[in-house]
């Protein structure tokens, strides 16, 4: 992890809202996913369309997750397409996400998170080309200091 990347995901770490500013319609449906996936978030002019798996509907972090996309995508609004040839980009949107997830779920042990670090190696998911070494570098940094020690 570079001192670039440490001090990006450090910004994104900062305590913040996960809400947005875009109108934003949440649907609970299976029809249309990706079997790995729980939920997605689109962007569509002037809103955001959130669609959860029907079984994950009390799941307070898939929303967590997919409310901190819809407000990246107020955020990048302009930026977004310059964002895209940044090859690290989905890598810290997924972060971001990932650390919103983290903190609903209230994680009390190292490790619970692993699950996030296959995700982010996994080639059919994200495409980030990074090994599972660096995956457990940026989660440690993201999500260490969110494990309950009580």
């Amino acid at each position: 992890m570079t001192k670039f990347d440490k001090y990006f995901l450090s910004k994104l770490k900062k305590d913040k809202k996960t809400s947005t500013w875009m109108p934003t319609k949440v649907v609970y449906s299976d029809e249309g996913m990706k079997s790995w996936q729980g939920g997605y978030c689109k962007y569509l002019p002037c809103s955001n369309y959130i669609q959860i798996r029907e079984k994950y509907k009390n799941d307070k972090g898939i929303l967590a997750h997919e409310l901190t996309h819809a407000r990246q995508h107020g955020l990048f609004l302009f930026f977004h397409p310059l964002l895209t040839f940044f090859d690290k980009y989905t890598l810290f949107i997924e972060l971001d996400a990932y650390r919103e997830q983290v903190k609903a779920y209230n994680y009390t042990k190292e490790g619970q998170y692993m699950w996030i670090v296959n995700a982010l190696v996994d080639p059919n998911r994200y495409g980030l080309n990074i090994s599972m070494e660096e995956a457990m570098e940026y989660a440690d940094f993201m999500f260490g200091d969110l494990i309950n020690k009580d």
